[in-house]
């Protein structure tokens, strides 16, 4: 007891907590003695008689004093578990949480997850892993099918204590689903969620397309983003053939079936869509055809429309509709605001693509020289631009007052969980349609990021910018790339008159 008294002056406790402690610890070792029980060896079983015990000593000496015995069930507890700690080194049994546990519970309060959503996340991981322990399996040798085992346990467990199943079993799932994914991710990086095969069909289609993707790596030489993009709509064309997909049937491919696809697939894609789709559908072919899975080439036989260079006017905004975003971006103080506008005065005074806002980096501002290094990521060259004050003080206001302290070196960082920064182009799509929707801008077609950077390169020609400086602040490599912005100065090329072909030379004198 002297002992314990000192363990716990040493953790911090008060003195009148301390004599409390002492007090139950006495009467839980006097149990112990009547029952002869070593504390060395004391299980749960017997924490809960001796509780049995103590409540109905308690309630003789003090009948019908609902809130002290509330009192004293926490007091009792804390007293008896602080005891059996300090003997036994960690009590419960099995409390103590394993390594893999404190990682994930580190990496979601680094990712910025609320609380609540941490308390959640927690507590799933923690049941899986007891699930993991019971059944002898490694955090990173789980798989698919231990997900599934536990989640299908923890539903049941659900409607016995329910009496019935979850009202949104979609939602439930996922509260499920979405810690696990996370706490496997953590133990293994590539730990990814994929569905098994159901068939012989569709482990036959899992082979093609991997196979594809390595024939247009190795062969072709072509990126993970034709990867990416190509995926897709092989696996469509693949399980529109039928489920019982075998080399035999795939051998049997004709114009027949190929004629079908397009027809199904085709009608409600614009017409620069269905030209990828036919692209995509003839470099699917020519591998059929090189890995002799059919007979012929047959990507001769594809007919898909025709993209002329130049034959659509692209959208771009107007000089009212980007001041009228940037106002309103203004007013919104929140930390989201303050990144969102620094966003969009960079797209609306440099007009650069969205990857090249997204990779921006910390290292690329200058502050002293007041510059930016913007690495564009169509040609793959750097451009150093002067930082305007329409750019610098936004950037300046973001990094100072709405973006978190972080390791990461990206400008601009996501602000929900998980924390990190903007990983595709993509991401910044969200930003714009929600300030077009305050604003109250009606877009028609596609208003992104581009819109942006045709809106300034109207705006520079309007100027009388030469076309050389207006390539050099875009990025291109050649000046021939830049004159698709011509087409949107139709006011400018209004100015240039051609005479007419056989009209009278004193028709054009008298103009």
């Amino acid at each position: 007891m002297e002992a314990f008294a000192s363990d716990l002056g040493r953790r911090g406790l008060h003195l009148p907590a301390i004599r409390r402690y002492r007090f139950h610890a006495r009467f839980f070792l006097e149990f112990l003695h009547d029952h002869k029980l070593e504390i060395g060896c004391v299980t749960r079983d017997d924490v809960a008689a001796y509780f049995r015990v103590a409540l109905r000593t308690y309630q003789r000496r003090r009948p019908g004093l609902p809130h002290s015995k509330s009192c004293w069930r926490k007091t009792t507890k804390w007293a008896v578990q602080s005891l059996l700690r300090f003997v036994q080194g960690e009590w419960p049994p099995r409390s103590t949480p394993p390594a893999s546990w404190l990682r994930f519970k580190d990496h979601l309060e680094k990712s910025g997850y609320c609380k609540q959503i941490i308390r959640h996340h927690l507590v799933v991981a923690r049941q899986f892993l007891d699930y993991l322990g019971e059944q002898s399996i490694p955090l990173g040798s789980a798989g698919v099918t231990e997900v599934d085992d536990f989640i299908r346990r923890r539903l049941v467990r659900y409607r016995k204590r329910e009496g019935r199943l979850p009202g949104n079993i979609g939602g439930w799932r996922a509260s499920y689903t979405a810690p696990l994914h996370g706490i496997l991710r953590l133990a293994n990086p590539r730990w990814y969620v994929t569905e098994p095969p159901a068939d012989a069909g569709a482990r036959f289609r899992v082979q093609v397309c991997e196979a594809y993707k390595q024939w247009l790596t190795d062969v072709r030489g072509l990126s993970e983003a034709t990867l990416l993009r190509n995926g897709p709509e092989v696996q469509t064309f693949l399980r529109r053939l039928g489920d019982h997909l075998n080399p035999e049937s795939l051998r049997r491919l004709s114009v027949v079936d190929i004629d079908a696809y397009l027809s199904w697939r085709l009608p409600t894609l614009r017409r620069a869509s269905r030209y990828d789709v036919c692209q995509i559908l003839r470099s699917l072919l020519r591998y059929l055809y090189a890995a002799r899975l059919v007979g012929r080439d047959l990507s001769g036989e594809v007919r898909g429309p025709i993209l002329y260079h130049n034959d659509e006017i692209r959208r771009a905004f107007t000089q009212e509709q980007v001041t009228s975003l940037l106002a309103v971006t203004s007013r919104d103080q929140s930390a989201k605001g303050r990144r969102d506008r620094a966003i969009l005065s960079l797209l609306a005074t440099y007009g650069l693509r969205a990857g090249e806002v997204t990779h921006l980096r910390l290292d690329d501002i200058d502050w002293r020289a007041d510059r930016v290094r913007i690495r564009h990521s169509k040609t793959r060259v750097e451009s150093d631009l002067p930082l305007v004050p329409a750019v610098g003080e936004p950037l300046l206001e973001y990094l100072q007052r709405g973006r978190p302290q972080t390791h990461w070196r990206e400008v601009f960082l996501r602000t929900r969980a998980p924390m990190g920064p903007l990983k595709t182009a993509g991401s910044l799509h969200g930003v714009i349609k929600s300030r077009m929707k305050q604003a109250g801008i009606v877009a028609q077609g596609k208003h992104g990021a581009h819109a942006f950077r045709f809106a300034r390169a109207r705006s520079l020609l309007q100027a009388s910018v030469p076309l050389k400086s207006i390539s050099d602040l875009f990025g291109h490599m050649r000046t021939a790339s830049t004159e698709t912005y011509l087409r949107l100065a139709i006011n400018n090329l209004r100015a240039i008159s051609l005479d007419i072909p056989g009209a009278p030379i004193h028709a054009n004198l008298g103009r």
